[in-house]
C-alpha cells in the first residue's frame, strides 16, 4: 500500500510525485494531505521531501489563505522547537513570509527573538533572523531611526548571548551582520576606532593592531591566510602562539581580522579564510 510505504519511506520522491497527481486530480483533499504529511514529520521530522510536498500543497492551494499560512507558521516553528537546526523548515518558512508579505514580518521578527531565547545556539535560526532584518531593510519597512534602534537591540542581544557560548560561530557571524547592517546605515565604508559598539578587551586589541600596521610599514601588507597575521601578532605579543589558541579565542581573533579590514585603508590586506 502506498501510503504504508510513504510512512515508512518518506523521502522517496516517486511516492510524492503521485500523491501530487492525486491531489491534482481531486482524489485527494489538501486539507487532508496536510494532516497527512504532519503526522509524517511527527515521526520522521528530517524528511525533507515531506516538507517540500507540504511546501508544494500550501504553494497550489493555500497561496492566497492567510489563515492557512499562518498556521503554517505556528506548525514551522513547533517543528523548529524540536529539532535544532532544521534548515528544511527555516527555508519553509521564508517560503511563507513571502507569501504572507511585508506586514507579517516586524511580528514575525518578535517571534523569533522569543524562540531564539529558548535556542540560544542555533544556526538556523539566527539565519532566519538576518533573513528578516534584510527584508525589512530592502523594503525599507522602518526609518533609520527604527533600524537603528532594532539593530541596537539586536546587538546586544547577540553579545550578552556570546558571553555565554562563545563558542558558537553563527553568533559571530550574526554579530557581524548586525554591525554590517548598521554601518550600511551611517553610510561608512571605513570605520573609526575606538567601536563603540565592541568591548573595551577588543577595542585595545585593535588599538595595538593598528599601531602595529600603521607605524612599522609604510608599504602595502599583504598575508595569505589568518595563520600568517597570526603569526604577526604573535612576534609583536598580540597574541598567543596560533597551535595555542582555543577555538573561542580563534572565533574571536576571527572578529578583530573582521573589524581591523573595515577600520584600515585598502593598503592593508588579508584573507579572512582559515
Amino acid at each position: 500500500d502506498l501510503l504504508f510505504l510513504v510512512l515508512v519511506n518518506p523521502n522517496t520522491t516517486t511516492f510524492w510525485n503521485y500523491r501530487r497527481r492525486g491531489l491534482l486530480k481531486g482524489d485527494i483533499r489538501p486539507a487532508e494531505e496536510l494532516y497527512y504529511t504532519k503526522l509524517i514529520l511527527g515521526t520522521h521530522p528530517r524528511s525533507n521531501e515531506a516538507l517540500y510536498h507540504r511546501q508544494w500543497i500550501v504553494k497550489t492551494f493555500y497561496s492566497t489563505n492567510s489563515d492557512i499560512l499562518l498556521k503554517e507558521l505556528d506548525f514551522a516553528v513547533d517543528l523548529a522547537h524540536s529539532y535544532r537546526a532544521h534548515y528544511a523548515v527555516w527555508q519553509y518558512r521564508r517560503f511563507l513570509m513571502q507569501l504572507l508579505g511585508s506586514e507579517h514580518m516586524l511580528h514575525d521578527l518578535g517571534t523569533i527573538e522569543a524562540w531564539l531565547e529558548s535556542h540560544p545556539t542555533d544556526s538556523s535560526g539566527w539565519a532566519y533572523m538576518d533573513f528578516l532584518l534584510q527584508s525589512l531593510s530592502a523594503l525599507k519597512l522602518l526609518d533609520s531611526t527604527e533600524a537603528r534602534s532594532m539593530l541596537h537591540t539586536q546587538l546586544r542581544t547577540v553579545t550578552k548571548t556570546l558571553e555565554i557560548y562563545p563558542e558558537r560561530e553563527c553568533l559571530w557571524m550574526f554579530k557581524r551582520r548586525l554591525l554590517a547592517h548598521l554601518w550600511h546605515l551611517d553610510n561608512l565604508t571605513t570605520l573609526t576606532h575606538p567601536i563603540t559598539d565592541e568591548s573595551d578587551t577588543i577595542n585595545q586589541i585593535l588599538e595595538h593592531a593598528i599601531a602595529l600596521f600603521t607605524s612599522r610599514h609604510n608599504g602595502t601588507q599583504s598575508f595569505r591566510s589568518v595563520i600568517a597575521i597570526l603569526n604577526c601578532f604573535h612576534s609583536n605579543g598580540l597574541c598567543a602562539c596560533p597551535s595555542d589558541l582555543s577555538w573561542c579565542e580563534i572565533l574571536q581573533w576571527r572578529h578583530i581580522f573582521f573589524l581591523l579590514r573595515n577600520i584600515l585603508d585598502s593598503d592593508w590586506k588579508f584573507e579572512l579564510s582559515w
